[in-house]
C-alpha cells in the first residue's frame, strides 16, 4: 500500500483502532479496489460508519468489493442514519437477503423517514427467516398504513405468528387491529400462542369481530383466548358461550362455567350452556354456582339430575345444609330422588327451628308483658299511667295483649306525689 495512501488515511481518520483495522484490510486488496473504496471514502468524508462497514467482518464475508460500494453509497444518500447502518452490517440480513434485497429494505426504510419498527422488521431474525423479501416489505407497508402502531410492529415480528400464520393472514390480522382502534384486547387475540394453533386464520378473525359486537368486554376477550376452551369447544360452539355471557349480563360466575375445566370434560355445549343460563335464574347464588362446578356432582350426576340439584337448591332458598347435601360425596351415591328428598328435608327442619324460635321469643315477651301489666294497679295518678302506657307501647306496640291481672315485680313507682 503506498504510504500517501495511508498518509491520506491517517490525516482524515482519528479513531486509531478502525484506522489500523482499515490499514490491515486495504492491504490485501488490489491497487483498483484499493482506488475505488478510496474514491469512496473521499465523497463520504471519511465517515466513520462508512469506515466500520469496510472492516465489518459479516460484510466482508458475504459481499464483494461492488456490493460493499453499494452498500456505502445507499449510507450516504441516507445521511449516514444509524438505523441505514445497522442494516447494511447485519449478518442476518446478510445471510438471509441478496445484496438488491438488502439495498431495498435500506431504501425503504429511508423513505419510512427510518422508523424504529421498521428497521426492526427488517433486521428481524425471525421474518427474514420466514418472510420472503416482497413480505417482508408488505409487512413495513402494512406498519406504515397502521401510522407504525407499536402494536401492529409487535405482530409483524411475533414468533408465533410467524410461524403459524402465512403473510397475507398475518397482514389480515395487522389491518384488524388498525380496523378496531387498535385495542389491546384484539392484539392479545391475534398473538395469542393457542389461539394461532387451535383456531385457523378465518376463525381468528371471527374471534375478533366478536369481540367487538361484544364491546370489548374482558370476560368476552379471556374466553375467546381459553386454552380448554379452544381446545374443547368448536369456533362456533365458543362463539355461543360468549352470546350466552352476554345474556348474563357478564356475570362472573357465568364466565367461570364458560371456562371451567370440569363443566367442559363433562357437559356437552349445550348442558354448559343450560347451567349458565339456570344460574341466572337462580341469581348467581353463590351455592347454585358451586354446585354446578363442583367436580363431584359433575362426575357422579348426569347434567340432568345436576339440573334437579340446583333447583331443588332452589326451592330450599338455597339453605346451607341443602347446599351441603348436594355435594356430599356420601350422599351423591344415593339415588337421585332419595338425595334431593334429603334437601327437601333439611329445609322443613329449619322451618320448623325457625318457627319454635318465633314462638319461644314470643312466648317470652309474652310472659315480660303479663308481669309488666300488672304494675298499672299500683299507679296513683292519670299523668303516671298514661307515661307507663307510653312506655309499653314503644316497647311493645299497641297490638300488645294485656294482663291486667299479674304484677311486675321490678317495677319501683316513685314515693313523690303528683302535683296535678
Amino acid at each position: 500500500m503506498k504510504i500517501d495512501v495511508m498518509n491520506v488515511l491517517a490525516n482524515n481518520i482519528k479513531n486509531i483502532e478502525l484506522l489500523k483495522k482499515l490499514l490491515d484490510i486495504l492491504n490485501s486488496y488490489s491497487k483498483e479496489d484499493i482506488e475505488s473504496l478510496m474514491n469512496v471514502l473521499k465523497d463520504c468524508n471519511y465517515n466513520e460508519n462508512i469506515c466500520k462497514l469496510i472492516v465489518n467482518k459479516d460484510v466482508l464475508e458475504k459481499r464483494s468489493i461492488e456490493e460493499q460500494i453499494n452498500l456505502m453509497e445507499i449510507l450516504k444518500e441516507s445521511e449516514y442514519n444509524e438505523y441505514v447502518y445497522e442494516i447494511a452490517i447485519n449478518n442476518d440480513v446478510l445471510g438471509k437477503r441478496s445484496i438488491d434485497e438488502q439495498i431495498n429494505l435500506m431504501e425503504i426504510l429511508k423513505e419510512s423517514e427510518y422508523n424504529e419498527y421498521v428497521y426492526e422488521i427488517a433486521v428481524n431474525n425471525d421474518v427474514l427467516g420466514k418472510r420472503s423479501i416482497d413480505e417482508q416489505i408488505k409487512l413495513i407497508e402494512t406498519l406504515k398504513d397502521c401510522k407504525y402502531q407499536e402494536d401492529a410492529y409487535l405482530i409483524a415480528v411475533d414468533r408465533d405468528v410467524l410461524e403459524k400464520r402465512n403473510a397475507k393472514e398475518q397482514i389480515e390480522l395487522m389491518k384488524t387491529l388498525k380496523d378496531y382502534d387498535y385495542n389491546y384486547y384484539v392484539y392479545e387475540i391475534a398473538v395469542n400462542n393457542d389461539v394461532l394453533e387451535k383456531r385457523s386464520a378465518k376463525e381468528q378473525i371471527k374471534l375478533i369481530e366478536t369481540l367487538k359486537d361484544y364491546d370489548y368486554n374482558y370476560y368476552t376477550y379471556k374466553i375467546a383466548i381459553d386454552r380448554n376452551v379452544l381446545e374443547k369447544r368448536s369456533i362456533n360452539e365458543q362463539i355461543k358461550l360468549i352470546e350466552t355471557l352476554k345474556e348474563c349480563k357478564y356475570h362472573e360466575y357465568a364466565y367461570k362455567i364458560a371456562i371451567d375445566r370440569n363443566v367442559l370434560e363433562k357437559r356437552s355445549i349445550d348442558e354448559q350452556i343450560k347451567l349458565m343460563e339456570l344460574l341466572k335464574e337462580c341469581d348467581h347464588n353463590d351455592y347454585a354456582y358451586l354446585i354446578a362446578v363442583d367436580s363431584d356432582v359433575l362426575e357422579k350426576r348426569s347434567a340432568k339430575e345436576q339440573i334437579k340439584l340446583i333447583e331443588t337448591l332452589q326451592e330450599c332458598k338455597h339453605n346451607l345444609c341443602a347446599y351441603f347435601i348436594a355435594v356430599n360425596s356420601y350422599e351423591l351415591r344415593k339415588g337421585i330422588e332419595e338425595q334431593i328428598e334429603l334437601m327437601k328435608k333439611s329445609r322443613r327442619q329449619q322451618i320448623d327451628i325457625m318457627n319454635n324460635k318465633v314462638e319461644k321469643e314470643q312466648d317470652e315477651k309474652n310472659i315480660q308483658l303479663d308481669t309488666y301489666i300488672s304494675v298499672i294497679k299500683n299507679i296513683q295518678t292519670l299523668t303516671k299511667l298514661k307515661q307507663y302506657l307510653k312506655e309499653l307501647e314503644k316497647k311493645y306496640g299497641t297490638d300488645a295483649d294485656i294482663d291486667l291481672y299479674k304484677k311486675d315485680l321490678s317495677y319501683k313507682p316513685s314515693n313523690k306525689k303528683d302535683k296535678r
